[in-house]
């Protein structure tokens, strides 16, 4: 009888070992996928605000003069948005940079054509985008990404 007793406790003993180790290992995995999880929000946070400044980059290199670039308050958009003036085939295009519902966007519109921020397709997702012209001098830029990480950037603008 004592056999047949203590063979219960064992397996007893055994089968709290197994829960105890089964948990910790779930405990680990759960841990795991969510520091995963966190850095990938992380790199895709930053890949966003990288494509945000390239982009903005290489629009304002392709548009250095003083006449081409300008910011303005845009309807429909409460913060202001970069206007670039374009001539092509003697017809005025304005592109139009601008932070809207989370994301940078970039609409292109001929000078006559009201500006609409739907009529524009998203570049980038940001929190934030701050842009000051100093006058004849270049343009001070700021963008802020969805988790805060803020870069900053300037362009000087060639006088014509």
């Amino acid at each position: 009888m004592k056999r047949r007793g203590s063979s219960s406790t064992e397996f007893i003993l055994t089968m709290l070992l197994l829960i105890l180790f089964s948990l910790a290992t779930i405990s680990l995995v759960v841990s795991a996928s969510g520091a995963y999880r966190g850095s990938e929000e992380t790199i895709e946070d930053e890949s966003q605000i990288r494509v945000a400044q390239s982009y903005l980059y290489t629009k304002f290199r392709q548009n250095l003069e003083v006449n081409r670039i300008s910011v303005e308050s845009l309807p429909g958009v409460e913060e202001k948005g970069i206007v670039i003036t374009d001539t092509v085939l003697g017809e005025d295009i304005k592109t139009i940079i601008f932070h809207h519902e989370g994301y940078l966007r970039e609409g292109v519109f001929l000078s006559n054509t009201e500006f609409n921020p739907t009529s524009s397709y998203p570049i980038a997702r940001l929190e934030k985008l701050n842009i000051n012209m100093i006058e004849n001098k270049g343009i001070d830029f700021e963008t802020i990404s969805v988790e805060g990480k803020s870069f900053k950037g300037f362009i000087a603008l060639i006088p014509k």
